[in-house]
């Protein structure tokens, strides 16, 4: 779970210095999915294992203080580029990890 909030952090880092550029954000945040494309492919065969995921969502509200500042950047971020092209391709790709 380590690896989870390392990913986590590291989204919410690549959208802070990039503050209105979208195009900018969309890149950052898709290196930060290349850089731990490992960990996810590892994730994705745990897909449909009901223990697993109730772990998985367990560790998630257990540390969510964690990670909330992460996923809030995150959010804002979508609020603000969600028309923009180059964020829609991070965007289809980050909810089909």
């Amino acid at each position: 779970m380590v690896k989870t909030l390392a990913m986590f952090n590291a989204l919410g880092d690549a959208v802070s210095p990039a503050a209105d550029d979208c195009g900018d954000i969309a890149d950052r945040l898709t290196k930060v999915l290349d850089d731990h494309s490992d960990f996810i492919a590892s994730t994705k065969r745990y897909k449909d294992d009901e223990a697993f995921t109730a772990k998985s969502d367990a560790w998630i509200r257990a540390h969510i203080e964690e990670i909330r500042g992460a996923l809030m950047a995150v959010d804002a971020a979508e609020h603000r580029c969600a028309s923009n092209a180059k964020y829609q391709v991070f965007q289809r790709r980050f909810f089909a990890t």
